[in-house]
């Protein structure tokens, strides 16, 4: 093996590495850049000249023999909550690349998969094809194996370049509701559902996400101060919830004020689930310990088979943020409550086109003309 370090002009280093001519006469190269010392090139092509020792076996590796490689690497790093949102795209993506070598991988028969998948039904809602954004995950959470490889010297490079979609016309809007009907579905749940009742509650009226609502505990509840703290988080590990102190950001571990009348709802649930052996304040004497899967699906079937509204869970966060809005709460009170890292994704993502706005905008014009 022969290298060469060259300084950049910015004051960081350049490795450039030739591995020794193999059998049939190849030379391997690689470059890394923005090395922070001649140390730290010399060191990486130590690990460049281990890697390219290595080439011929690497460049052999299945990718499910990749897959198991970057889940022992990141098994530490990511959150529970993504390793299993990554289970099932991980379960697709090994029945079809699975036992194929890394190398042989390429746009041609991904494009072929892909063309394949969009003729694919839906295996949960008959009659309908795969979302083109679950399709997009599939081939996203291919290339994140492939780039990890390539960023770890097992691969030369990732021959996947450019995937042709079909036009994307789904797009998502959450279902957002007047106060009225809000007001009136928490009725119908508290009287006809109330398994979901107090996470339902919860969200509308602090807005925590869901596994955090799910991991709030009594301890998290200063009835004293009219307080809710965000501590921790939770995932479902074959349909068991385990928590987990690590939020989604830093800005998500929060405090949040309590309402008189959410302090009285869940006294009065405590009160009802005495004798139940929990610390979780949403689980229940009808059902137990509720499920994030479970709750997701019980709130969309109940909404949808009562008030004929296609609504997920977390479209009450929607709401709430919406409701602040439309009453006058600033920005950055909402974006503070809601965890968010930055003010943009409250007001790009959560708040959305205002009738009661719009009826305010027109008759300010309609008095600004002296019309009445």
């Amino acid at each position: 093996m022969s290298y060469k370090i060259e300084k950049q002009e910015n004051g960081k280093y350049r490795i450039r590495v030739w591995s020794v001519a193999d059998e049939f006469g190849k030379i391997h190269t690689k470059q890394v850049s923005n090395l922070n010392s001649t140390t730290a090139a010399k060191n990486k092509a130590l690990q460049i000249e281990e890697a390219f020792s290595q080439n011929r076996e690497i460049q052999d590796y299945t990718f499910n023999q990749m897959k198991d490689l970057y889940d022992n690497a990141k098994s530490k790093k990511l959150s529970p909550n993504t390793i299993n949102k990554k289970e099932t795209y991980k379960k697709v993506a090994c029945e079809k690349w699975g036992k194929v070598k890394c190398k042989d991988i390429n746009s041609r028969n991904m494009q072929d998969w892909v063309n394949e998948l969009e003729k694919k039904e839906n295996p949960h809602k008959k009659g309908e094809y795969l979302k083109q954004s679950t399709i997009k995950e599939y081939v996203k959470f291919v290339n994140t194996i492939l780039n990890w490889g390539v960023s770890m010297d097992y691969l030369d490079k990732n021959n996947i370049k450019k995937i042709e979609y079909r036009e994307d016309d789904e797009e998502f809007e959450p279902t957002i509701l007047i106060a009225e009907q809000l007001s009136e579905i928490l009725k119908a749940i508290k009287q006809d559902y109330y398994n979901i009742y107090i996470p339902c509650l919860v969200s509308l009226l602090a807005d925590p996400r869901r596994c955090e609502i799910l991991a709030i505990q009594k301890d998290d509840i200063d009835f004293e101060n009219g307080l809710m703290f965000i501590r921790n988080n939770v995932y479902e590990d074959k349909g068991t919830i385990k928590i987990k102190g690590k939020l989604k950001s830093k800005t998500s571990r929060r405090t949040l004020a309590l309402s008189s009348f959410l302090q009285q709802e869940l006294q009065q649930h405590f009160e009802l689930n005495k004798n139940l052996n929990t610390n979780f304040i949403c689980d229940n004497i009808f059902i137990g310990e509720i499920t994030p899967s479970y709750l997701t699906h019980q709130f969309h079937d109940f909404i949808k088979k009562r008030f004929n509204i296609n609504m997920r869970f977390h479209d009450l966060r929607h709401n709430f943020n919406q409701l602040c809005f439309e009453n006058g709460i600033d920005l950055s009170t909402r974006s503070k409550m809601m965890g968010h890292s930055d003010e943009k994704i409250t007001n790009r993502v959560y708040t959305h086109y205002s009738i009661k706005k719009s009826q305010e905008a027109v008759e300010t014009i309609v008095n600004a003309l002296k019309l009445k």
